[in-house]
């Protein structure tokens, strides 16, 4: 299984990055990032750690249900530049010194001190101690100065108290009892996922994050991919965004070209997808002001918070509130107590488990309450007493509301699971079908290693490259590949315009099926924004098949699916039809609409010059 893999260890971007452009542009970028941080603390990093953002293709707000969603990694990451260094030494050390080194501090004292960065002069930089106080039992006693946190370095603290808690848990002694403590870290951060754009940025950091707790800690050895994402979920989960587990996941697990078919219930099951390779995945930033972790107790929190109080009184209506007893169930694993239970149902076939989804969409129809739920008309539904239903359920995350829509929030999270499975269904019988390499009467019969490395490496993020090859596959005529030709196919010397007529039906389901999950987060879920509602109709009005919000919501991306040699056409008239992209640069345009392939997850990247000391390290553990 893989998320019971080892941890990846790399000595090559081409075993990190999906084309040769993108190799050659993000060598440039590593290479500043390795610069800088000898520059700031004296010497090369010995490691460089890497988490990607994600992309949601469909399955929005159900993870945290355990409903199966479809996310990718996308190129745009992470980077955390490391080198541990001796927890016995410490100083006044400032990361803004160019001059200073950690390797020249005085004695002062036993505690890891934690150095930590950014590539970008715009970002502050921090220094904080590890310390450890038996005596107080939050925590496990450890403590990271969380009060002294601010902006971006609050993920990095939360994630290196998480892995501390978990995996030092009787303070300085690790687990295998020698006493040996955490060590002291030089960090420098660089990334390239936009903040905000419902891409996950929070989530790469923290990954990133315990990933380089662990490498710097020699905890490697025998850690999975699971261990890492649990690792992450729990450091989110102390932030106070109640996420389902989707963004770490794809972070750690996604493979290159291909989507996750992501299961939660009853263990964690990734399982690879094909995107049908003659479409294109377009992110389009919506730029509006978004911050999930601030607006959580009105928004992300209160509907995680709303489908656990509609699964708990829909138990009680099946007769299951004993079943159930005073824990928390989530919806899935209520579909299982009611259809193993009262409905006798062997959910082995996926048929049966869709026709689950199709019947409960009946039985929910009893929340229907055209101003909502009280708190006093849930709790009598439930089957709980109020100091039960309060101490298990409203006082579970921090909220901020006086009605509950619980039939609004179930029926989404049933119809996008449903959604989900069928987009899942269709992809398969694409990529078993003939009419899957060439599904476009005007699309010409590439290889999926031609689509890619011909087509998408010279427009994912928005850049240009390799403007001295030609792109012969256009219907017969030759195109210099630069900002245009990549994805466009050109007839008589101008873009063509693929008609509907002659789309696919399986590739129009596809689109169809993403426009119904955005209608659902806008009407019945209502967790869009009114940019992202205005972008995701301009995309349809620009050729999309199909486009939806991704991301947690009330702001961030959109998602589209778009014929892969239209990619150009469509960027280009989304740049000139929606207002906010009038207001910006060519290179902010770049970083906020792009095509992506699904990419690598995260993973370590060992410096050439400490790789045999890696090896015998390895070796030795």
């Amino acid at each position: 299984m893989a998320a019971k893999a080892s941890i990846p260890i790399w000595n090559d971007l081409n075993q990190i990055y999906p084309s040769s452009s993108s190799v050659k542009r993000e060598r440039l970028r590593w290479s500043k990032l390795i610069n800088k941080f000898e520059l700031t603390y004296g010497s090369k990093p010995k490691y460089i750690i890497r988490a990607p953002g994600r992309v949601n293709i469909l399955g929005e707000h159900i993870d945290y249900s355990l409903f199966p969603v479809l996310p990718a990694a996308i190129e745009q990451d992470i980077l955390v530049a490391l080198r541990p260094t001796s927890p016995i030494k410490s100083s006044s050390f400032s990361a803004s010194s160019s001059s200073a080194s950690s390797s020249s501090s005085s004695s002062s004292s036993v505690n890891p001190v934690i150095h930590l960065s950014n590539v970008s002069d715009k970002y502050h930089s921090s220094t904080f101690t590890l310390t450890h106080d038996p005596s107080k039992g939050c925590d496990r006693g450890w403590n990271v100065d969380l009060d002294s946190a601010k902006g971006w370095d609050k993920y990095v603290r939360f994630a290196i108290l998480e892995s501390l808690a978990e995996l030092y848990p009787n303070g300085w002694a690790k687990g295998n009892g020698k006493g040996i403590g955490p060590n002291s870290m030089d960090i420098m951060i660089d990334g390239n996922v936009p903040p905000g754009s419902g891409l996950s940025s929070s989530a790469a950091m923290v990954v990133a994050s315990v990933l380089t707790f662990i490498i710097s800690n020699n905890l490697e050895k025998g850690k999975t991919k699971e261990d890492v994402i649990n690792l992450s979920i729990a450091s989110e989960h102390r932030m106070g965004l109640r996420t389902g587990g989707m963004d770490q996941s794809a972070s750690v697990l996604s493979i290159p070209h291909s989507l996750l078919h992501l299961e939660f219930h009853p263990r964690l099951l990734p399982t690879p997808l094909p995107l049908p390779p003659s479409l294109a995945v377009v992110i389009t930033n919506s730029l509006a002001p978004h911050s999930l972790t601030d607006s959580a107790p009105e928004h992300y929190n209160l509907r995680v918070v709303e489908v656990l109080c509609a699964t708990r009184i829909l138990l009680h209506r099946w007769g299951l509130s004993g079943k159930a007893g005073k824990k928390r169930i989530w919806l899935r694993e209520a579909l299982d107590l009611w259809s193993g239970g009262k409905q006798g149902r062997n959910l082995n076939s996926q048929l049966d488990y869709r026709k689950l989804l199709v019947d409960t969409l009946d039985e929910i129809k009893f929340l229907r309450r055209e101003n909502g739920w009280t708190e006093g008309e849930m709790i009598q539904s439930s089957g709980l007493s109020k100091q039960d239903f309060d101490d298990v359920y409203l006082h579970y995350l921090k909220i901020r509301t006086d009605r509950f829509h619980l039939y609004e929030r179930l029926y989404h999270t049933l119809t996008e699971s449903i959604r989900v499975y069928d987009f899942a269904q269709t992809c398969r019988n694409i990529a078993s079908s003939s009419s899957g390499s060439s599904s476009f009467s005007s699309t010409p019969t590439c290889t999926k290693s031609l689509l890619y490395e011909n087509g998408m490496r010279n427009h994912v993020n928005g850049s240009c490259h390799d403007h001295n090859e030609t792109n012969k596959h256009t219907n017969g005529s030759t195109k210099m590949n630069g900002c245009s030709s990549p994805f466009t196919t050109y007839v008589n010397g101008s873009p063509a315009k693929i008609n509907a007529d002659s789309y696919d039906p399986q590739f129009t389901r596809l689109g169809e099926l993403l426009n119904q999950s955005h209608d659902c987060m806008r009407d019945i879920y209502k967790c869009t924004h009114p940019f992202v509602d205005e972008l995701q109709s301009n995309s349809l009005r620009k050729g999309a098949l199909g486009s939806r919000m991704t991301g947690g919501g009330w702001g961030g991306s959109v998602i589209s699916l778009i014929p892969i040699q239209q990619v150009d056409t469509f960027l280009q008239e989304i740049r000139n039809s929606y207002q906010p992209y009038k207001d910006i640069s060519d290179d902010e345009f770049a970083k906020a609409a792009f095509a992506t392939l699904p990419g690598q997850g995260a993973g370590v990247y060992v410096i050439d010059e400490y790789q045999n000391e890696f090896t015998e390290r390895m070796s030795q553990c």
